[in-house]
């Protein structure tokens, strides 16, 4: 009888502990946030954990979401498979989310990066298009520099979620 009730005890235990862990993570996305203060100036960024969210046969793609005091930005990490592909000055992203909207966010740089891992960031992102991103899941992406590839999507909640974390 004793061995049953110590038994039952711990099974009740570890039930309450993942309860209480699968309902504070349901309602809330995991953040994975590094905060950073820019020595001279003294501005603060909160920047997301950079993760691969998808791939198509060119390469695979990664982001992260960066925002300072003024504005959000994503940056757009893309590595080549086999050729070296450039992100140019009017280079984009295409989002197009799962609800049917298509958002274009252009590259905020005029430099040239060519490589087999190429990065851009995005020009800030604008409050109609935060809104649209934490609305919608992904429904795939497509890139275009000197290239042109569409991304398989595996994290369709990944901008979402994470734009949820850096704009509390």
């Amino acid at each position: 009888m004793k061995k049953f009730t110590i038994t039952l005890l711990l099974a009740i235990f570890t039930l309450s502990i993942s309860y209480a862990q699968t309902t504070t993570e349901a309602g809330k996305p995991d953040c994975n946030l590094e905060e950073n203060v820019d020595e001279f100036s003294g501005r603060k960024s909160i920047t997301t954990k950079i993760e691969r969210i998808g791939s198509s046969y060119r390469g695979k793609l990664s982001l992260s979401v960066y925002k300072t005091e003024d504005d959000v930005k994503i940056m757009v990490i893309f590595r080549a498979e086999e050729e070296v592909v450039c992100f140019i000055e009017d280079s984009e992203i295409q989002i197009k989310l799962e609800n049917g909207e298509v958002l274009e966010l252009k590259s905020g740089s005029t430099d040239i990066e060519c490589d087999f891992r190429v990065i851009f960031i995005t020009k800030g992102l604008k409050k109609k298009e935060i809104k649209k991103l934490l609305e919608s899941p992904i429904s795939n992406i497509r890139l275009r520099g000197d290239f042109y590839t569409t991304i398989e999507v595996e994290k369709p909640n990944y901008l979402m979620d994470n734009l949820k974390c850096i704009m509390e």
